[in-house]
């Protein structure tokens, strides 16, 4: 192809990743605790909480979401765990929660922009970055070859003009990157590095730093954008710290304004109100952003300066302090993560040199439209495109550089991913036998790879939209990876799906508090194996999720297209030097998955060079319980010290909701009447029960029918959360619970399990609409109570809960019926205005009696 022919392509399915991702949305990040700071004709400045690290530009489009209130708006500043939003609509003067719509399409459309000027940067470099790789007959290599390799690679990317590295994990793709950019540096060429994750970036920029060895406040190697790692995020390396240094009135300034924001944002979220505070944050708000925008200018200026630059794709894109400079070399790594028009892009960037590293093994570019155009220029990677995947699976060796000494990883751990990923390729260098030193680490000491099989806990699998979570495995991973801490190694606690990702973040940010969380000191550090990609840890607890709850393993797992599977399990596993835990509902996964699939292939591999514990067996080898800054776990296997600690937070509590299933039988007298003297005492209940009837009539009222109910949940205000707990009397749940206790971890879980969406109109006495049809009206065929259902033409109407042996005809949810639920819940609009009901097409509405003064609306799904 022709530079504008390939162009007109790229931009094409760009466009149409851009369509589907501003109709469809990408993933919300969770956001708690929104606080609106300033009020002014451009719209409104409100700061929120978000459950992890947002690595969002400036200026981002975000639409924000809040109950049935949204709006849209931009990104202002992001500090760590905060956002900082201009909204165009006022949400009110505190919101508890909110999911942040952060939308992607900005950044292509950004890169759709750099494509267009390509031709006047260096295009016949660009097309020759994609062009085929010649390849010959793979010829035999031994190890005195491969350990020499980095020098190899090195030499050839001296030569040439462009350069493929390809390196499975461990075998120094990184640290052979950092001895060309000092390479490329001293010759006195201006060097960029690029990679699609943050954490790569990191680590390829303070490898070059110590490789080129100048101190950091040179100024000589910088880093452009937002640090994962923390001991990039706190040096001087980053150039915005470095331009704190350089101007320390500026700097003082910032550290005495953040301060004082960050009083005024707690003060104000403790009263949930706005005063006389809100005004001077606005206030402090406002000179924040004068100060920042000086440093940032200053940092852009050193940034200008810097003889090695380091920034994402997306940020180079995006950024014209980074697109806008000369750069002889550009050295792109993690490639395999790029999309086309992104490498296309990186190369346009370089006058002279461009190399490319990665690994077609591990995680490919993620896209998410289904179109042609996209499955041929988005979700292919530069390796493929060039031909050099094919080349190696057909025997062959293409012209580039082969790393294939790994020096990261236990034997062991590289055992199983050298014989089921690279084909035997991989050779240990003499250095990984000093792995056994973290491998003798407790629990399980000796053992580098340890299956912890589930398959014997009460680990139940959920969905959250389209993600994954399992609570109890959740609870062990982090009293694993606690252990193992405290025994002196580093950390990483990783899985496939972003809501188990999210619950860790609140687990270990309650354990460690927000700032210990981000420290380099924490060595801790939960995430997604694709936000991992590029990092590595001493050891690892891989959590896998999927079990019993769902019908089979996530398509994350069990996809075969473009061996998705095995790329992400390789990533996952190689993160650990020397330890890795590997937590699995083995009894689902086997039944579930292929003979070939790569997880099995792992628990066959460690089953026969590894160490396979039942999960009640490491439990019992492990504390009790922990406790942290802002975070309590405890374990119980006896079912009496459970229940009357369990009774003592319901007596002194505000609020209880608990989730009772059908298979659990009805309640025993302790439960029931410990919720009676709970609701006699002013307590706020809801009860979602498997089978409403078991429950005793006073009860009743409380309580709507949920057959999702698998295993007793109870949470206690905001502030304990009871997994597994109350127990039946009669032993059909598994004897063992868990107590949670920490804000954070307890708001992320009841809203996982949609236990806390109706907190602004749940009432005293109904628990909902349902609720009230069920205590109030029996069936006039079979006594059985009435219940709502959903029309198949979008209505509501009343049906029989012993529906079908009750043959009782449905009839209409009246406006009289909801007007009487109405008056008996005492429902207001949020602003306290009483609710009336009007008639519409498809069922009553509840609408706020100040219409339209006040546009409060509650459909019939609202209410129930």
């Amino acid at each position: 192809m022709e530079v504008n022919e390939l162009i007109t392509a790229f931009r094409a399915a760009l466009a149409e990743e851009i369509a589907f991702l501003r109709q469809e949305g990408g993933r919300p990040l969770a956001a708690v605790d929104g606080v609106l700071i300033h009020r002014g004709e451009a719209g409104f400045l409100y700061a929120f909480e978000v459950e992890i690290e947002a690595f969002l530009l400036d200026g981002t489009p975000v639409r924000v979401r809040c109950g049935r209130r949204e709006s849209r708006g931009e990104v202002v500043a992001v500090r760590g765990t905060e956002l900082t939003l201009a909204l165009f609509e006022n949400l009110g003067d505190y919101v508890e929660r909110a999911e942040i719509f952060a939308e992607p399409w900005f950044l292509l459309a950004a890169l759709q922009e750099r494509l267009d000027e390509t031709p006047a940067r260096n295009s016949r470099l660009a097309l020759a970055a994609l062009a085929e790789v010649p390849a010959r007959e793979r010829r035999y290599l031994p190890p005195s070859r491969a350990a020499a390799a980095q020098e190899e690679a090195v030499r050839l990317a001296a030569a040439r003009e462009i350069t493929f590295l390809w390196g499975p994990p461990g075998t120094g793709k990184t640290e052979t990157l950092a001895r060309l950019a000092r390479l490329f540096s001293a010759e006195g060429q201006r060097v960029l590095i690029l990679s699609h994750a943050n954490v790569a970036v990191d680590g390829a920029i303070s490898r070059t730093a110590a490789r080129i060895g100048e101190g950091a406040e040179a100024g000589l190697v910088l880093r452009w954008g937002w640090a994962r790692l923390p001991a990039v995020r706190q040096s001087t390396l980053l150039a915005f710290n470095l331009a704190a240094v350089r101007y320390p009135h500026l700097r003082d300034q910032l550290r005495e304004l953040e301060a004082r924001r960050n009083d005024l944002l707690a003060d104000l979220r403790a009263d949930r109100r706005p005063d006389g505070r809100q005004g001077e944050l606005g206030e402090v708000e406002e000179a924040l952003r004068e100060v920042r925008a000086l440093l940032k200018e200053e940092a852009a200026q050193l940034v200008r300066e810097a003889r090695v630059l380091g920034c994402t794709l997306a940020m180079a894109a995006a950024d014209p302090v980074v697109y806008q400079g000369h750069y002889d070399a550009v050295l792109l790594d993690e490639a395999s993560m790029a999309y086309l028009p992104q490498v296309f892009f990186a190369a346009s960037l370089a006058r002279r040199k461009f190399v490319v590293s990665g690994d077609f093994r591990q995680l490919a570019p993620v896209a998410l439209a289904g179109t042609k155009a996209v499955e041929r220029w988005l979700k292919r990677d530069v390796f493929d495109q060039t031909g050099i995947t094919a080349a190696f699976e057909a025997g062959r060796m293409p012209a580039i550089a082969v790393l294939r000494c790994q020096r990261r990883m236990h034997p062991a751990i590289a055992g199983f991913v050298n014989d089921a990923v690279y084909g035997g390729l991989l050779f240990n260098a003499p250095e990984t036998a000093g792995r056994a030193a973290l491998a003798a680490a407790a629990p399980c000491p000796g053992a580098a790879l340890v299956l912890v099989d589930v398959s014997d806990l009460p680990a139940l699998c959920y969905r959250h939209s389209t993600s994954r979570f399992n609570p109890f495995s959740a609870f062990l991973a982090l009293l694993l990876a606690r252990q193992l801490r405290q025994n002196g190694l580093t950390v990483g606690l990783l899985t496939p799906y972003a809501a188990q990702a999210r619950l860790f973040n609140a687990l270990v940010t309650g354990l460690l508090g927000a700032a210990g969380a981000r420290s380099e000191a924490a060595g801790l550090v939960a995430a997604t194996v694709h936000r991992f990609q590029g990092a590595e840890q001493d050891a690892v607890v891989l959590d896998l999720v999927d079990a019993f709850g769902q019908r089979g393993p996530g398509g994350i797992l069990s996809r075969r297209a473009g061996n998705a599977g095995q790329r992400l399990v390789n990533v996952a596993v190689t993160r650990a030097r020397g330890k890795l835990f590997l937590l699995a509902h083995r009894s689902f996964l086997e039944r579930r998955l292929p003979g070939d699939a790569t997880v099995r292939q792992l628990f066959r591999f460690i089953e026969q060079n590894g160490c396979v514990v039942k999960g009640r067996e490491l439990l019992a080898g492990l504390p009790a319980g922990l406790r942290g800054a802002a975070l309590e776990l405890r374990w119980y296997s006896e079912r009496r010290p459970a229940l009357a600690d369990w009774q003592e937070d319901v007596r002194r509590a505000a609020a209880v909701q608990l989730d009772w299933p059908a298979a659990a039988g009805p309640p025993e007298r302790a439960v029931t009447g410990a919720l009676q003297r709970a609701l006699a005492g002013g307590a706020r209940l809801l009860l979602r029960a498997g089978r409403p009837p078991a429950f005793p009539p006073e009860l009743r009222p409380y309580i709507v029918g949920y057959p999702a109910a698998r295993i007793p949940f109870t949470a206690v205000g905001r502030e304990v959360f009871w997994f597994g707990c109350p127990w039946p009397g009669d032993g059909r749940v598994d004897h063992l619970s868990v107590r949670v206790s920490g804000e954070r971890a307890c708001r992320t879980l009841m809203y996982f399990l949609e236990m806390d969406l109706r907190q602004d109109i749940l009432s005293r006495r109904y628990a909902g609409l349902r609720a009230y049809v069920e205590s109030r009206f029996p069936c006039p065929r079979c006594g059985r109570p009435l219940t709502v259902r959903a029309g198949a033409g979008g209505g509501w109407f009343l049906g029989c809960t012993a529906y079908p042996d009750c043959a009782q005809p449905p009839q209409r949810l009246t406006p009289e019926i909801l007007a009487g639920y109405l008056a008996a819940a005492g429902l207001t609009c949020p602003a306290g205005h009483l609710l009336k009901v009007i008639p519409s097409r498809r069922g009553p509405l509840a609408v706020c009696a100040h219409t339209p003064a006040c546009r409060c609306v509650f459909q019939v799904r609202d209410l129930l």
